[in-house]
């Protein structure tokens, strides 16, 4: 058997040129897709404007009638008399609502300083001091923030701090121990 390449050249020219129709095919699809989104949307836009013009007719209509309206006229402008009035009521109650959310006005400084009772208490410790009475530490002091026993301002005078003896100074030589 012989191979015939003039069969073969006619079979390919065929596969090419029915290709080429649905090419074309496909393409004239595209066209028409694209042309039918793009009328869509004009189509849409179109709508949009009818709305707007009706809506400024209507307003318009209200504003030159809504006194002398008749029938049917006179029922609408009876409605959109009384949404409005709702929106009024509504806006005025949520303008008020969002008052209460502003932030109070600052103090000015001066107000703040002159001010009898402070806002703000600081406390300065130095490693010295006793936590307890805050007073300056002795060993029974240093001991009892380290946790080994109570502090001797707590609860007792501590052996340190015996009237009469001459020891060093320490948080109990107050009248009084602090509690």
């Amino acid at each position: 058997m012989a191979f015939d390449f003039g069969k073969v050249k006619e079979m390919f020219n065929t596969i090419k040129e029915k290709g080429t129709a649905a090419a074309g095919k496909a393409a004239d699809k595209t066209k028409d897709a694209a042309r039918m989104a793009k009328l869509g949307m004009e189509l849409n836009t179109e709508k949009e404007n009818l709305k707007k013009a009706y809506l400024e007719l209507g307003k318009a209509f209200y504003e030159e009638h809504r006194g002398s309206a008749e029938g049917l006229a006179a029922q609408l402008c009876e409605e959109v008399s009384a949404v409005t009035a709702r929106i009024s009521s509504i806006q005025s109650e949520l303008d008020g609502l969002k008052e209460s959310f502003k932030p109070a006005e600052e103090p000015a400084f001066e107000d703040v300083v002159d001010s009898e009772e402070p806002d703000i208490t600081v406390e300065l410790t130095e490693d010295g001091m006793c936590e307890a009475c805050e007073a300056e530490k002795c060993d029974d002091c240093a001991e009892a923030e380290e946790g080994k026993e109570e502090c001797c301002c707590e609860d007792e005078k501590a052996e340190c701090c015996e009237p009469g003896e001459d020891k060093e100074e320490c948080c109990c030589t107050e009248e009084e121990p602090k509690e």
